[in-house]
């Protein structure tokens, strides 16, 4: 008898679509559950990031000034 002509009924077609379908899912969940869990920092980086525009036109940013120090001359203006 030869080995190699018996299959391993672990070795189908259709269990190789459900892993594949498993991955998927479970890569789609870790994703939005990122993008989700991150939403709010996101935003408070655009803040940040519009307040040192506003303060830089203005010429009042300063070189490797902290998101606080931003925060603070920007509430203060």
């Amino acid at each position: 008898m030869d080995n190699n002509k018996i299959k391993n009924p672990k070795d189908s077609t259709s269990r190789t679509f459900l892993v594949v379908f498993i991955l998927c899912l479970v890569c789609s969940v870790v994703i939005s559950g990122a993008a989700v869990g991150l939403k709010s920092k996101q935003q408070a980086q655009k803040l940040l990031d519009k307040q040192r525009n506003i303060l830089d036109v203005a010429g009042l940013l300063k070189p490797k000034m902290s998101a606080e120090e931003i925060q603070s001359l920007y509430n203060s203006c």
